[in-house]
């Protein structure tokens, strides 16, 4: 579970969780771990994320949020509808790295 940067931490977990259980730990690891990112199982079976947004930091970019790469843990995308600090298409990107098929979306009519 995690709220604004938290969530985008969590999503980083997830992401490099994903990476490891869909990749091994062969190349992928070396990869990873050259870039200053822990190779865990961290065992997470699901993610909540709350206003929650894409990180910025070029090496999670690279390596953990790729163009096409779907992170296949059960999500829930909490967005609230008049955010102005993470606006709902900025939570909504993030969404675009998990798989629809295991995500939900619940919108409020709150902000932040």
């Amino acid at each position: 579970l995690g709220f604004s940067q938290g969530a985008a931490l969590a999503a980083t977990l997830t992401a490099v969780q994903d990476c490891v259980r869909k990749e091994g730990l062969g190349a992928e690891r070396d990869r990873l771990e050259a870039a200053g990112i822990p190779t865990y199982d961290f065992g997470f079976r699901f993610v909540i994320l709350v206003g929650g947004f894409v990180p910025r930091d070029k090496t999670l970019l690279e390596n953990c949020f790729q163009a096409g790469r779907r992170v296949g843990l059960t999500s829930l995308h909490i967005i609230g509808e008049r955010d102005a600090i993470v606006p709902p298409e900025r939570s909504r990107a993030l969404e675009d790295f998990y798989e629809p098929s295991t995500q939900r979306e619940l919108l409020h009519r709150g902000g932040h």
